[in-house]
């Protein structure tokens, strides 16, 4: 990907680019290296950074990484996917830093309002990640 932007010829801003952090990297151990990995592969910093899923027991020290990474300027923005309104609220509970985005599925088959709704009081974006019921619908109607 990081090739096809740089070939483009469109300047940086013409492009927004998300690199979700996926699950086997959701550790503390691993997070710098797989934001340094996404960085470089993309030759560029990601607009936004979320953490793929909420994953339970290193939640909390790998959203104080990012959050320790964006003050420092190495990440534009960071955010979450596939996070819940308990999830949510943990984070925004004592977060310091708001995600910028929390990237879920939102389809005519499932809406998801209380997440949306959540995301909408606490200056959260919904993106929305997933094709209508991963494929299986796409003739439906709706």
């Amino acid at each position: 990907m990081g090739d096809a932007i740089g070939a483009s010829g469109l300047p940086r801003e013409a492009i927004f680019v998300i690199a979700k952090i996926g699950n086997p990297n959701i550790a503390l151990d691993k997070i710098e290296r797989s934001v340094a990995a996404s960085v470089a592969a993309l030759a560029r910093v990601p607009d936004v950074m979320p953490l793929h899923w909420p994953v339970p027991e290193p939640r909390q020290g790998t959203w104080s990484a990012l959050k320790r990474m964006a003050r420092a300027g190495d990440l534009c923005a960071i955010g979450v996917s596939n996070f819940m309104a308990a999830h949510l609220r943990e984070l925004l509970s004592g977060a310091g830093m708001v995600p910028a985005v929390n990237q879920t599925e939102v389809t005519p088959f499932l809406h998801q309002r209380s997440v949306r709704d959540l995301c909408a009081a606490g200056g959260v974006a919904v993106s929305a990640c997933s094709p209508p019921t991963k494929g299986r619908r796409l003739d439906h109607p709706l």
